[in-house]
């Protein structure tokens, strides 16, 4: 079966030439922000082979009144000068997996290197094999300028407050934030190769935890499977009876397609069933894109596909079952597993299915 890895780790560069602004959602003055990283931040030129540079990513998490999740995000980039041959057209936002979670995007805008506002970003809704989300677009003229991109997330639940982040990608990265409010007392987990201890920062009746990498380079791997990419993963629950929960909810997904008969006529032969099996999910896989690898709610996923990686393994599972096979899925924790560790659901790596007969060959 297809396997993804995803290796946590986080580098932590400080820079001292520069200051980080303190964050709040409500009171984020783009313009001072763009005008402040214009006088800051090295040129374009200081970045060789790269379409752009992320002058500023900023996250942060907190629990809504009826303690769900509430994420606030940032992106400052600074497009090329050149549009034509430039890798960076737009970037996408997927809509959150969870049942009844919502995205909206609230800036979407084009600035000068001054904070001179100077026209809207085209957004639109996309829709990949049943995968969706909001795209924002970067016209002709933007490029040499500032796309400033901001977007709310919410997503309902008790106590639901986790995440796991990478914190480098394509891009070269200037100064990155992230920062999770809780009440005060309330435990964050967290988790992550080679990570530093967040700045806490106690205000009345919360705690501030924040997280601050400066001066990232752009990500050179050759894809998820590579191990040293900076990464950060937290929630409020931890520990290994926790993390197989979550994991064992993802196994008892109600939904299961019906088998095509074409699979089936193999029933008799486990080799040439796991095979057929095989083939027909390659040929109706998702390309996994960031937010896409997922277990959607089944009232979303298609009976003849395509489906995302996660998904192609469960469904797989419960058809090789059906046709009287042993099946297990094996999963391992995409950071060191540990009692205190967090055991928010998206850290698992992309389980793997072991198939064996009825006889446990």
């Amino acid at each position: 079966m297809r396997r993804i890895i995803v290796c946590l780790t986080f580098a932590v560069i400080l820079a001292a030439s520069c200051s980080v602004p303190a964050y709040s959602a409500s009171s984020w003055n783009v313009a001072d922000e763009i005008a402040r990283l214009g006088r800051e931040a090295p040129p374009l030129s200081a970045f060789p082979g790269t379409p752009g540079v992320v002058w500023m990513s900023s996250d942060r998490y907190s629990l809504t009144s009826e303690g769900g999740k509430e994420h606030y995000g940032i992106y400052l980039i600074l497009l090329g000068e050149e549009a034509e041959g430039n890798a960076i057209t737009s970037r996408r936002f997927p809509y959150p997996a969870e049942e009844g979670a919502t995205l909206e995007i609230t800036e979407a805008a084009w600035y000068d290197t001054n904070g001179a506002r100077l026209g809207d970003l085209p957004t639109r809704k996309y829709d990949i094999n049943g995968v969706g989300g909001i795209e924002v677009e970067f016209p002709d003229e933007a490029y040499g300028l500032v796309a400033a991109i901001a977007f709310h997330e919410n997503v309902p639940g008790r106590y639901y407050l986790d995440d796991a982040l990478s914190l480098a990608g394509e891009l070269p990265i200037w100064e990155q934030i992230v920062t999770v409010e809780v009440p005060d007392g309330m435990t964050v987990y967290w988790d992550g190769v080679g990570v530093m201890n967040p700045e806490r920062v106690r205000n009345g009746r919360t705690e501030l935890m924040t997280w601050t990498v400066l001066n990232e380079p752009a990500w050179r791997g050759t894809g998820m499977t590579d191990s040293g990419k900076p990464s950060l993963s937290f929630s409020l629950e931890h520990g290994y009876i926790a993390m197989l929960k979550n994991m064992k909810e993802l196994e008892k997904a109600p939904y299961s397609p019906p088998i095509p008969s074409s699979v089936s006529l193999y029933r008799s032969n486990v080799f040439k069933a796991a095979g057929s099996v095989a083939k027909y999910m390659a040929s109706r896989s998702i390309a996994s894109e960031r937010g896409t690898d997922i277990v959607r709610h089944f009232e979303n996923i298609s009976s003849d596909g395509p489906w995302t990686g996660w998904e192609q393994v469960m469904i797989a599972s419960k058809w090789m079952a059906s046709l009287g096979f042993t099946t297990q899925i094996y999963c391992a924790p995409s950071i060191p597993a540990g009692s205190d560790g967090p055991a928010s659901p998206k850290i698992w790596r992309e389980p793997i299915l072991r198939i064996s007969d009825v006889g446990g060959r």
